[in-house]
């Protein structure tokens, strides 16, 4: 059966994890316990886990110093690495912030709000298992090194953005987040809309005050979310008495981490710097997904990947989904009319069209997702590590996205013109072939 993620849990209290794993496995996760500090190191060596959390509480094991250990190891690469605490560390959070620890959990945890904040750190480590296959591949196909595998995270200073509250508090906020942060402050939530899509920022953190709305909040929440580039933007939110008691459902409309008013200042710093170096390691590893679009991956008219390639990585990535019992969802969009379309403009339309279908489809769809042309009004799509259910949501609304854009044909053409979309897809079943899926993707698609 697939499992949307192989958690390692480390720690020494037998009913805690068996809790926690119980609580883990209703989510769609498959977990390992391990109780050695050699058995956590050999498990995640050997490249099976994608999030360690660690228990601090544990007996025979310094966690944080574990944490630390994982996080530096050069033999296993970015995994990303979660700690339970009991409220009895000092400074935790700075702690963890220095020893590398992506997440830090006070338990009690209700279950709903620690599959909902371990959801990013997933997708993280499905991100960086992409680059790592996909820069294989087109190194292999390129026959020279193209050195996308190597991460060079930004390093200028943060730049995070406050949402309300009053000009008095952001200064407060920016003195305490310290000289490496660079705060912009917006009263206003539509105005803040507006500044996260036209400019690019590490980071928001929005005042949920006594007298906001809820739903006013948590949709500006769920808008983030629904944005392809916005996507993963942490989302902070100061929470003043009384608001969100429901703190699951405001991890699953968005929100990334929930921190209550009056404000632990050091709590605030540390998890604004991990949340920031979360980002911009995701930002890394979409420019080493960008490094792999060569000449040689290529379909020169639309410059997404050719059908070749995508045919070969699928063949890799099916083995990585039998190997890790993972979830894996191809797509077909069909744009049937489009050879109507070249039969009555001509052969240049179907450069013209193809190339804006696809720069469409590659900017809707997430980094880790591989678009390809597979033949004259065909694109195909990989989604990794995505059952099929959650795949269709987002693709139908790509395909609904693209049957109401008007495409151009250049300055000849004064018409704009219109497509019709159709969408096949197939969740990968054991004994797949990347032949096998292909088909059962077109006979959806039909």
């Amino acid at each position: 059966m697939s499992r949307l993620a192989n958690i390692l849990l480390a720690g020494t209290d037998r009913h805690r994890l068996d809790t926690l794993s119980a609580a883990l496995r209703d989510g769609g996760y498959e977990v390992v316990c391990r109780d050695s500090e050699k058995d956590i190191l050999d498990t995640v060596r050997q490249g099976t886990p994608n999030v360690v959390l660690i228990d601090l509480s544990a007996a025979f094991f310094d966690g944080l110093d574990l944490a630390r250990r994982v996080h530096e190891d050069p033999g296993i690469g970015v995994v990303p690495v979660a700690v339970l605490d009991d409220g009895t560390t000092p400074d935790v959070h700075s702690k963890a912030q220095l020893a590398g620890v992506q997440e830090v959990f006070t338990m009690p945890v209700e279950p709903a709000e620690l599959r909902a904040r371990l959801a990013p750190l997933v997708r993280l480590s499905t991100m960086h298992t992409e680059l790592r296959a996909r820069a294989r591949l087109a190194d292999e196909t390129c026959g020279r090194d193209l050195g996308a595998k190597t991460l060079h995270p930004e390093e200028s200073p943060h730049r995070v953005l406050y949402i309300g509250g009053n000009a008095d508090e952001a200064a407060r906020i920016s003195e305490t987040l310290g000289d490496g942060n660079d705060l912009v402050h917006s009263d206003s939530l539509s105005r803040a809309a507006d500044m996260m899509s036209d400019g690019r920022f590490d980071a928001a953190l929005l005042e949920c005050g006594p007298n906001g709305s809820d739903d006013v909040d948590l949709g500006l929440c769920t808008q983030v979310r629904n944005n392809p580039r916005l996507f993963n933007l942490p989302m902070v939110l100061l929470v003043a008495p009384g608001r969100l008691a429901d703190r699951a459902a405001a991890y699953r409309r968005g929100a990334t981490l929930l921190l209550p008013r009056p404000l632990d200042h050091d709590r605030l710093r540390a998890s604004v710097t991990v949340l920031v170096r979360r980002q911009r390691l995701r930002w890394a590893v979409r420019g080493g997904l960008e490094a792999t679009r060569q000449p040689e991956t290529l379909d020169p008219q639309t410059e997404t990947y050719d059908f070749s390639f995508l045919y070969r990585h699928l063949e890799q990535r099916l083995e990585m989904a039998r190997e890790g019992h993972r979830f894996l969802t191809l797509v077909f969009f069909s744009v049937p009319n489009l050879p109507a379309i070249v039969a009555q403009f001509g052969a240049e339309a179907e450069g013209l069209m193809a190339r804006q279908l696809a720069g469409w489809i590659n900017r809707l769809i997430r980094a880790e997702d591989l678009c390809a042309r597979h033949s004259q009004h065909i694109f195909c799509v990989i989604l990794p590590d995505t059952p099929v259910a959650e795949a269709r949501v987002v693709m139908q609304r790509i395909a609904g996205v693209l049957g109401v854009t008007e495409f151009h044909l250049g300055e000849e053409v004064c018409q704009s013109i219109n497509v019709w979309v159709e969408v096949g897809m197939a969740e990968y079943v054991a004994g797949d072939s990347a032949f096998d899926l292909i088909a059962r993707v077109q006979e959806d698609l039909r």
